[in-house]
């Protein structure tokens, strides 16, 4: 799902946990950005609300008054290093590509930045506009984490980072 916020023109990625449309994301694509104080956010045109969301471990999730017919089915096991995965999102928004991107890698570390609770590291190529985005696992089909942030520079490539499942079951609980 595509995320908008009105304010700045910032778009993310979210998935459906629920059929009565509630939605997981990352806690950051909530909020504002550059100053921007956002009052409203849509998923795929329609305003959706904040349920509960958390900064420290950033993930959120919110409601959309819409209902949907296929759900991601969340894991609950712990993941494997070297497990492939793929990452769908929308890099740069809905406008650049027009369709939601898919692109493949595997776990490459059980953990994160290790002052960032249930953080992990994965390899599946990310741009702006992923974040929120589901990391799914080729093992079962299951999401397994949830895209927050990456590093891409001339020293450091492709070092991601995504948020575990068990977080998002916690806040659902």
């Amino acid at each position: 799902l595509l995320f908008d916020k009105k304010c700045d023109g910032a778009s993310g990625t979210g998935f459906v946990v629920s059929q009565d449309g509630v939605v997981a994301t990352a806690e950051h694509v909530t909020t504002s950005h550059g100053g921007c104080s956002c009052s409203k956010i849509y998923v795929d045109g329609v305003e959706a609300s904040i349920i509960d969301g958390d900064k420290d471990t950033d993930t959120a999730i919110l409601k959309v008054n819409t209902t949907y017919k296929d759900v991601a089915r969340i894991s609950d096991r712990p993941m494997k290093l070297a497990e492939e995965v793929v990452v769908l999102g929308w890099p740069l928004g809905k406008e650049y590509f027009g369709t939601i991107s898919a692109t493949k890698g595997h776990i490459s570390g059980l953990t994160g930045n290790t002052k960032k609770y249930g953080e992990f590291r994965f390899s599946a190529p990310i741009q702006g506009g992923n974040s929120g985005g589901p990391i799914i696992s080729e093992l079962d089909g299951k999401v397994v984490g949830i895209v927050v942030s990456g590093i891409d520079s001339i020293d450091i490539q492709n070092l991601n980072f995504g948020k575990r499942t068990t977080i998002l079951i916690e806040m659902m609980n």
